[in-house]
């Protein structure tokens, strides 16, 4: 991951700064002021944003001024705390400078900013170092698995990401056709069964839904058959490339989903060992949101794998490899 603010030096005073595009619509530059601290600035005319209305980003200041060599000019800066934090905030960025290209409005562009940013508050309180737990990790690669094998070889990968909806708070993370199919990955190593995080999880108003079950071993990035996150998105990425629409929204699932670019998740790797398709349906070992009562709330339990014998079933369209 290349890092633009070491390409400038740091002034005796003020703020020294270097355009992020010169094809870019919008005024935006890396910068460091006098000591050293990496900032990400966007000049824009029109009145101050009052501080009230600044997101509190967690590691990350964020404050409105007005340069006095500028007459009419407002920046609205990003400031880092800590230098050691970069790779999140140039992924933040990195998120801002393409929904700003979409955008392409000189006269919104601070807007548009205070919009992503809000979204980046809701990320960084749930996760303030900016990186997923193992476990967060193993899901989000069986979601991703699911996508490469399964999805984009029958529909295509814009298609494929299409259906991915559970990064958006959807109750299962697939929606296809008319059925609902949730994804869950647990160690090969341990305990044969999942955790349900919801009575909604395996309810549906939809005719059908099924459950995808990924076991994985523990891996080393040499083994050719491995596969850790960021191998995942770049696969993923890669048939994107004619599709800017589908490979933004690819881009903003992956966010919502809590993943940064790190290159801490190189480190976390895994092989495939099964894979199984269940039909969710009835005398389906499972809380179904009918079944509870009102005002309990906050339900969560476990399935014992062994249970499912005998549901195994998947849509006519997917083939399930063993």
């Amino acid at each position: 991951m290349n890092n633009p603010w070491e390409k400038i030096s740091v002034p005796s005073q003020d703020i020294n700064a270097r355009r992020v595009d010169h094809a870019h619509p919008l005024d935006l530059f890396w910068g460091r002021d006098h000591l050293g601290r990496y900032m990400f600035i966007c000049e824009f005319a029109g009145p101050d944003i009052a501080a009230k209305d600044l997101p509190d980003l967690a590691g990350i200041q964020v404050f409105c001024s007005s340069p006095d060599h500028i007459p009419g000019t407002k920046r609205l800066v990003l400031m880092l705390n800590h230098q050691a934090n970069w790779e999140i905030f140039i992924t933040l960025c990195e998120d801002l400078i393409r929904s700003t290209w979409e955008e392409g409005r000189p006269d919104g562009s601070a807007q548009t900013i205070i919009l992503q940013l809000r979204r980046w508050q809701e990320l960084l309180k749930r996760a303030p170092s900016g990186a997923l737990s193992e476990e967060q990790i193993r899901g989000l690669i069986g979601e991703l698995v699911f996508i490469r094998d399964y999805v984009i070889p029958v529909f295509g990968a814009p298609a494929a990401i299409s259906f991915w909806q559970g990064p958006e708070g959807f109750p299962q993370d697939f929606s296809i056709n008319d059925a609902a199919i949730e994804i869950k990955s647990h160690l090969s190593t341990a305990k044969a069964q999942i955790r349900v995080s919801s009575a909604e999880q395996l309810s549906t108003v939809l005719p059908e839904l099924y459950l995808f079950v990924l076991s994985l071993g523990v891996s080393i990035s040499e083994n050719p058959s491995a596969v850790n996150l960021p191998r995942l998105i770049d696969t993923i990425a890669a048939q994107l490339e004619s599709q800017p629409r589908a490979g933004e929204r690819f881009r903003t699932l992956l966010i919502s989903s809590g993943y940064l670019e790190l290159d801490l998740y190189k480190d976390f790797n895994y092989i495939v060992t099964t894979r199984q398709m269940y039909q969710v349906r009835d005398g389906f070992p499972r809380i179904r949101i009918e079944d509870v009562s009102t005002g309990v709330s906050g339900i969560s339990y476990s399935i014992s794998l062994h249970s499912l014998a005998g549901f195994e079933q998947h849509p006519p369209w997917l083939e399930v490899r063993k």
